[in-house]
């Protein structure tokens, strides 16, 4: 009994280590059946400590918060990279759910905004 339907695609490209930046470098992405159950994206600004700058600034960062549902063929893996409806996430966990015979249906997979340091 298959009690996890996909209803959309996304993209999911697994981490393949780091560069000497210590950025992470990517494998093959692949196309993964998903279903979304929440994809929530704001912009919030973000603490300043008083000691941490002489002007006071602020400036504004991307949040999210969001969580889908991917077939147990998947095998998702930490800090993935999940490209779904043209928003990039980073995957931040992730909870295999059981059917009610007790085998693996699906994951639930929580996912972050991708952090968006750019070097050049």
């Amino acid at each position: 009994m298959v009690m996890f339907r996909a209803n959309t695609m996304c993209q999911l490209q697994p981490r393949a280590g780091f560069d000497e930046y210590g950025d992470p470098l990517f494998g093959q992405s692949k196309r993964v059946k998903c279903s979304v159950v929440r994809l929530a994206r704001s912009s919030a600004p973000s603490s300043v400590r008083a000691d941490s700058s002489g002007t006071r600034g602020k400036a504004d960062q991307l949040e999210s918060d969001a969580v889908i549902l991917m077939p147990p063929t998947s095998e998702p893996p930490m800090g993935a990279k999940v490209t779904i409806l043209g928003i990039t996430l980073e995957i931040v966990g992730m909870h295999p759910r059981l059917n009610i015979m007790g085998r693996l249906d699906h994951y639930e997979v929580s996912l972050n905004a991708w952090p968006s340091a750019s070097r050049g």
